[in-house]
């Protein structure tokens, strides 16, 4: 090599140099900046003919390991999603209060209990009455406010979907801005690092908001899918989607399919190319990061929230309010129940309200068997869907329009060989037919209407959202009787006017219950302590097919109890996904991260090997200077 190559050489060393130490500087510049991945400058030796010329300068290249990166956006989307369900859980727990403590759901029926308990011992004590009236009204708004809480949680979510999606649009169109501007001739520049960085920390924030895969394509632009392998961004253009918030919602409010029914927002898929659209929500193409959490809380964990409440609300009308008219019966070899079918009031008439049950549960050589009679006025369901009747029974939808005869003719057609139902009168009677089966039970749930002349049961707690109405549990209206009852439950206006009916049930002359009977409160107290009852599937407790059997009490503290045991789980499993998810960035930050101390043991190499080009320089310099004072 000649002097002219020598110079040549050490002035591209000095060129590639002075590139390292403007990375450098960058590096250190932005040690701190959220999404600025390490630099590094690309350098190989420049090859004239056969010979080496010096060094070349090809490029910046960012230092990450896609590997961590693709596990940094799965743990990413998954901690947005434990930390929204967390968030809910928390406030459902502190709604719903802590077991026995003031204010809790279990403390205000204990409360009203108690009450209760002390009128029994002095039915005649005015203060004691007043204490139950109080205690009641008391409990009636404790689930009042928990209805609207619960409403107000799922409003929000509603909300923070609406602004999710718009971040997600965003997001988005930032990654094709990003592809746009890194495009060149048809190809992206990977020396664009700070773009390449810009597209990274979109697609960064795509993955907080829904669970995305990321696929380079071969011209170094990207596509992003979810996990479900819907498309949400191909290269070629930025698709959106579109989300019909709605204002406001209540326990009606529920997502399904049907547009018309649906009373909450859905997220549609506007793919970038046009073509038809698809329902995000009901295909169910999100399923980890922020929005398909925020979806979950309103249309699944709040929803069952509002179930508990709203059966909770429901067993204390019909558990005070309802009569249950079965005796056992013997005929001979043969055993089961009658069951009077006559209003108490009116005896022409069907006791059965439209919502009310009869049960009736058999034994067979192949196993238990169940049957559900649930009256209706018409308009119900056809066929009435699993869900209103209790775990694994046979519904039986009944149009009490077909009276005594119908309701007989209903059952006989639907109880197997080796069983009857027969009517005398307005009795029904149902018993086996042949050895080797057997009625096992028969539970009727009768509403009463009054106050008075239909047997200590009592129309205590009623259904305010259509006036002082009886709560029977009716499918009859478009949205069924118990949904949202939470929400309307209050105490009954004519209890509220004569408490005197706490005790006195009959005012048949000749017959006047006395003030000291103490056989009304002992029953209502009996009914919400002792009596077992069924509670849905819906609400989440006991099994997911046959629901929840227990007290109402045992149920109300089995409510608080849960939500509390939801909370800490939650909470538990957020702390386990955050843990994880730092875990991946400090091994993402190992590489693409900037490393002060590395930088500066860089910026030495990189001052020697400045000062050592130069020096070559310099020494050529003074040979090229020696030349011409020779030749002179």
């Amino acid at each position: 090599m000649g002097l002219m190559g020598a110079m040549n050489a050490s002035l591209s060393g000095l060129r590639v140099t002075q590139a390292q130490m403007e990375v450098v500087s960058n590096n250190i510049s932005n040690s701190s900046t959220v999404g600025y991945s390490r630099r590094q400058l690309d350098i190989r030796q420049r090859v004239t003919g056969e010979n080496t010329s010096g060094a070349l300068a090809t490029g910046i290249q960012r230092q990450l390991d896609v590997l961590v990166q693709k596990q940094l956006r799965v743990e990413t989307a998954g901690a947005a999603f434990t930390d929204v369900r967390a968030r809910y859980a928390r406030q459902l727990d502190q709604l719903f209060g802590a077991p026995g403590q003031a204010g809790s759901l279990d403390t205000s029926v204990n409360t009203f209990t108690s009450s209760l308990q002390t009128l029994t011992a002095n039915p005649s004590d005015f203060t004691a009455r007043a204490q139950v009236m109080s205690t009641a009204q008391q409990l009636a708004s404790t689930l009042n406010g928990l209805s609207s809480d619960i409403q107000r949680m799922r409003e929000d979510a509603e909300a923070n979907i609406a602004s999710g999606i718009d971040r997600l649009n965003n997001a988005i169109s930032r990654v094709a801005d990003a592809d746009r501007r890194l495009t060149v001739n048809g190809q992206v520049s990977a020396s664009s690092a700070a773009l390449l960085d810009d597209r990274d920390s979109a697609i960064q924030e795509l993955a907080a908001l829904v669970d995305v895969r990321v696929v380079n394509q071969d011209n170094g632009k990207v596509s992003i899918f979810t996990n479900s392998g819907l498309q949400i961004y191909s290269g070629d253009g930025a698709s959106s989607f579109t989300f019909d918030q709605r204002s406001v919602i209540t326990a009606n409010s529920l997502f399904t399919t049907n547009p018309a029914d649906r009373g909450v927002g859905t997220i549609r898929f506007n793919p970038s190319g046009g073509g038809a659209g698809v329902d995000v929500i009901a295909s169910g193409l999100f399923r980890s990061g922020e929005i398909a959490a925020e979806v979950a809380m309103r249309d699944k964990t709040l929803v069952e929230a509002q179930t508990q409440i709203d059966d909770l609300a429901a067993a204390l009308a019909s558990s005070l309010g309802d009569r249950n008219p079965t005796t056992p019966v013997t005929v001979g070899a043969n055993a089961g129940y009658d069951i009077d079918l006559a209003d108490v009031l009116v005896p022409a008439t069907l006791a059965m309200k439209a919502g009310n049950t009869l049960m009736i549960d058999i034994n067979t050589p192949t196993g238990p068997r169940r049957f559900q009679v649930i009256a209706t006025d018409g308009p119900a369901p056809n066929p009435i869907p699993a869900s209103e009747g209790e775990g694994g029974a046979t519904i039986i939808r009944y149009d009490r329009a077909g009276g005594f005869a119908g309701l007989q003719a209903a059952l006989a057609g639907a109880l197997p060989a080796g069983f009857s139902a027969t009517l005398t009168g307005s009795t029904l009677r149902v018993v086996n037919t042949s050895a080797g089966n057997a009625v096992t039970g028969a539970r009727a749930s009768f509403s009463t209407s009054g106050l008075t002349g239909e047997g200590p049961e009592l129309q205590m707690f009623v259904d305010l959202g259509g006036g002082n109405i009886p709560y029977t549990g009716s499918l009859d209206t478009l949205n069924p009787q118990r949904r949202g009852l939470a929400g309307r439950i209050g105490v009954n206006a004519n209890l509220v006017a004569d408490t005197s009916r706490l005790v006195v049930y009959n005012t048949t002359p000749g017959s006047v219950t006395p003030q000291g009977d103490s056989t009304r409160p002992r029953l209502l107290l009996d009914r919400l302590t002792n009596a077992q009852r069924s509670f849905s599937a819906g609400s989440g407790i006991g099994d997911a097919s046959n629901g929840f059997r227990s007290t109402v009490t045992q149920f109300a503290r089995r409510v608080v109890e849960d939500q509390g045991a939801n909370a800490a789980q939650a909470m538990n499993v957020d702390e386990g996904q955050k843990l994880v998810l730092r875990s991946v960035e400090a091994r993402f930050s190992e590489t693409s991260g900037v490393s002060i101390d590395q930088e500066m043991s860089d910026l030495v190499q990189i001052q020697n090997a400045y000062a050592a080009n130069a020096r070559v320089v310099g020494a050529v310099k003074e040979l090229f200077d020696m030349l011409l004072r020779i030749g002179a």
